[in-house]
């Protein structure tokens, strides 16, 4: 750890400090240039070390990320403790929205509650509104995204110098009562290899999300105001029926169409976005000079049972090694036709599966349209693997109350399985179960005296993928067991005809 010449004399309102290092938090996330310029440069998602080998350590105070908007408050402490910074300079690729945010809060401030008006930013109360409103007054937000590395370069060395806008200060971190902030530990569960699956990419974020929360394990992580996350292990999510030309994008999911247009490129086509080591994109559409997807297309076309259809954004000599600085989240994609449809699956080597993982989904679910509509063959589910899948302490709150808000997360007691129907009788000291598919054909037949009996044979031959199908069989098996032992009339799905008993 370094100290920066002429150390920052900062108070917190009860001693003085002296010599004491400064940035003050998430000293080791950040690039640290001169604590006496005027600028803290903000690269939001872009990679901060390839915009920093831009300018000499003089030419800067700070320059670090945003990826969610719980970074503010960990931005304000440290222009606090450093007041000779007087200008955020705002640039690179806005995935999550934070640049919106940021922008949000310096323009409009921050109510009694200390939240922005969309609610999207809420400042730690121990900073407060007025020292907020003062920071706002006297630091100049510079909004270049979209704009040229040069362009950064240029407005960052003309920057008029000022003088610091207050003394240097701290303020009270916050001790919030165990007791209320408390998540219990992890549920019983399998140790990895969940599954959840829906129609569109956001119903199947809120089974996702619901499933971290819920058996999620607690990790420490270098990032964070509480230094954890939760985590399950090779999270499986399909999505089966999204629409790639017309997106479902509820309220809920805060991802406009517009946003999800600028991404696209990224993973798509070769688009490499100035100031980034590279994106998903380049290394699939242009890796060492080949463009895997058009290789993908063409194999699809000559021979749809290839097993083949592979493409890896990975390159072990440049991301292997530990100095590597950013290396790719999505590794590979794989390709396979069933049925005369186009199925995609891509693995994540680790995700963070409530600030990234629609964006990421949905195009992955473009690439796929992509490559089906040029093989001309139908589309297929899609399905993402993810080997960390993890939510990081910061979102945990909003995670509960997206959940607690949006209950499209209870599914009915039973939806169509995708392994058939079943239908029960019961006649003749005998109950009979078939299984159909959703052609009318029979696929398999149980016969047996007793509910219990029929109900382990169709565990052991798996005869149900959903939880509330296997429920409502159990149910209907009862039903058709007590029917033969009182000799009444068994008619699945309607209730029994018992009258009056004793």
């Amino acid at each position: 750890m370094t100290t920066i010449e002429n150390p920052l004399n900062i108070t917190n309102n009860v001693t003085a400090e002296v010599n004491t290092v400064w940035p003050i938090v998430y000293r080791e996330v950040l690039e640290i240039g001169s604590a006496a310029s005027n600028v803290a440069v903000c690269t939001l998602w872009t990679h901060r070390k390839s915009v920093a080998r831009k300018f000499d350590l003089s030419e800067y105070a700070l320059i670090g990320n945003l990826y969610g908007v719980e970074g503010v408050s960990p931005m304000l402490r440290n222009i606090y403790a450093n007041p000779r910074i007087r200008y955020i300079v705002l640039w690179g690729n806005d995935l999550s929205g934070s640049g919106d945010a940021l922008t949000e809060f310096m323009r409009d401030g921050v109510d009694a509650t200390c939240k922005t008006p969309s609610g999207k930013v809420q400042i730690e109360p121990e900073i407060g509104v007025e020292a907020a409103d003062h920071l706002r007054a006297h630091v100049e937000l510079r909004d270049l995204r979209g704009q040229s590395l040069e362009k950064l370069r240029e407005t960052v060395l003309n920057l008029p110098s000022l003088p610091p806008f207050s003394e240097p200060r701290t303020f009270p971190i916050a001790k919030v009562d165990a007791a209320e902030s408390a998540y219990p530990e992890a549920s019983q569960s399998e140790w990895s290899g969940f599954r959840v699956s829906d129609r569109s990419v956001a119903q199947t974020w809120l089974h996702i999300v619901h499933t971290l929360l819920r058996f999620g394990h607690l990790k420490r992580t270098k990032y964070g105001n509480t230094n954890e996350l939760r985590e399950v292990l090779n999270l499986t999510a399909v999505v089966t029926d999204e629409d790639s030309n017309d997106e479902y994008l509820p309220d809920y999911l805060e991802l406009s169409r517009e946003r999800l247009n600028a991404y696209y490129p990224q993973v798509v086509t070769s688009q490499h976005p100035e100031g980034t080591s590279y994106s998903y994109g380049q290394r699939l559409r242009d890796y060492d000079g080949m463009d895997q997807i058009q290789m993908l297309i063409d194999r699809l076309k000559q021979n749809r049972n290839s097993k083949r259809m592979f493409a890896t954004t990975w390159k072990v000599a440049i991301d292997m090694p530990d100095s590597a600085e950013d290396v790719p989240c999505l590794t590979q994609i794989n390709g396979a036709v069933q049925d005369d449809r186009f199925f995609l699956t891509a693995y994540f080597r680790s995700q963070d599966m409530f600030g990234a993982w629609p964006l990421n989904a949905f195009a992955i679910r473009r690439l796929q349209s992509i490559i089906a509509r040029e093989a001309d063959i139908p589309m297929g589910p899609m399905t993402i693997i993810t080997h960390s899948a993890h939510i990081y302490a910061w979102d945990w709150p909003r995670v509960r109350g997206l959940l607690g808000e949006y209950q499209r997360i209870r599914k009915p007691a039973a939806e169509l399985d995708t392994r058939g129907y079943v239908v029960i009788m019961a006649a003749d000291g005998q109950i009979e179960a078939r299984l159909y598919s959703y052609a009318d054909k029979v696929i398999d037949r149980l016969t047996g005296s007793s509910a219990r009996q029929i109900g382990l044979e169709v565990v052991r031959r798996a005869w149900t993928a959903d939880a509330g199908h296997a429920l409502y069989l159990g149910g209907e098996l009862e039903k058709a067991e007590i029917a033969l032992q009182t000799g009444t009339q068994y008619i699945q799905d309607a209730p029994l005809s018992l009258g009056k008993l004793g």
